[in-house]
């Protein structure tokens, strides 16, 4: 947070003042540990919904992360797995799901689609997101997506790889 404010000190002072400079550390350490979670849960809902429509259109990609607990020699899904919806052109995270330990993305995704309003924007998500129940949802939603294909999804991968192949024959001919 800190290191944000100080980012970006001449957008923050068109809404506040920073008489005492930009707030430290342990400034905003203070003042989260005297908000009331379900008070600020209900601000960013309300407020956060109308910034988040001025969204519209843009691109959101979904990934997933190991957030803790990583060895290289671990096997399965130890540790934390998030599933993120993330706009790169604001640096904005719209929101997260956590993957449950005996599960995937796959279980993930839908949820998270579930929580945020991603209507007229184009959704990319790799290639464990390549689903038709995903696809479905997205379009439910009245957004486009873009979807990673590779062999994992071979009966599919098999029909884009012919197609692609014979287009190009027709196209040279």
């Amino acid at each position: 947070m800190e290191a944000f404010a100080r980012e970006r000190r001449d957008w923050l002072l068109k809404y506040i003042s920073l008489s005492n400079g930009t707030p430290s550390h342990h400034t905003f350490n203070r003042v989260f540990q005297l908000l009331e979670p379900d008070a600020l849960l209900e601000v960013l809902k309300n407020d956060g919904a109308e910034f988040i429509r001025n969204l519209e259109g843009l691109h959101i990609n979904f990934d997933g992360k190991k957030i803790k607990g990583y060895s290289p020699k671990s096997k399965g899904n130890t540790g934390l797995f998030v599933v993120t919806a993330w706009i790169n052109e604001h640096k904005l995270c719209l929101g997260q799901q956590k993957v449950n330990t005996k599960s995937n993305e796959k279980t993930a995704i839908p949820k998270l689609l579930e929580s945020i309003d991603i209507k007229g924007s184009t959704i990319t998500i790799d290639a464990i997101g390549t689903q038709k129940d995903i696809a479905k949802k997205i379009i439910d939603k009245e957004a486009d997506y873009i979807l990673a294909l590779k062999k994992n999804q071979k009966t599919l991968f098999e029909e884009v790889d012919d197609e692609l192949i014979w287009s190009k024959v027709v196209a040279e001919e």
